[in-house]
């Protein structure tokens, strides 16, 4: 047979002062309250978020510049006719230099852009019809420097002129011309 041990009950303790408030980070002595120091804070806190807001309203107005510009053509990796999206052939996340690069983004289907993850083999073969050898060798050649160069990031002011050139090219119905 199994004993079981009785757990002696601690007696609630009776608080004999008031409960302590803890200081907030910013009044403990390790902070300095420093003016120039909130400034900056609140300067890089707006430069976040209009960083944010202006690379996606850039993707936005590119990717609907494209997707009017192909509009009418098959999916550059399939050949099926079915509604575009605005797809890569070199991955705007290893290469953002080339993100807005209208020879590297084309229309392309959601099951090759997506599902297939962007097709490659098929897209450069219909990239090299579509816009020839040459220009696809130089979006290699520079997605090649892009590494050798460990990067090189859009400013925010580039982004807002992107966003600014894709609007107009749009409003302007470019898009017809490019045809």
């Amino acid at each position: 047979m199994i004993r079981r041990r009785k757990i002696a009950r601690k007696k609630p303790l009776k608080r004999t002062s008031k409960p302590r408030k803890s200081k907030k980070w910013s009044e403990k002595s390790s902070f300095k309250k420093d003016a120039n120091r909130k400034k900056l804070l609140k300067k890089l806190r707006e430069y976040g978020r209009a960083r944010g807001t202006y690379i996606n309203t850039a993707i936005k107005y590119f990717n609907e510049y494209i997707r009017l510009r192909d509009m009418g053509k098959p999916c550059i990796s399939c050949g099926r006719m079915l509604p575009l999206q605005a797809g890569h052939y070199l991955p705007a996340g290893k290469y953002p230099t080339l993100r807005f690069n209208e020879d590297n983004v084309h229309g392309q289907c959601a099951e090759c852009n997506i599902g297939k993850y962007g097709n490659i083999e098929h897209f450069r073969n219909s990239l090299i019809v579509r816009i020839g050898y040459d220009r696809v060798r130089m979006l290699e050649m520079e997605a090649e420097n892009y590494k050798k160069e460990n990067g090189i990031k859009f400013s925010v002011e580039d982004y807002a002129y992107i966003a600014k050139k894709y609007k107009e090219k749009i409003k302007n119905r470019d898009y017809e011309k490019d045809n």
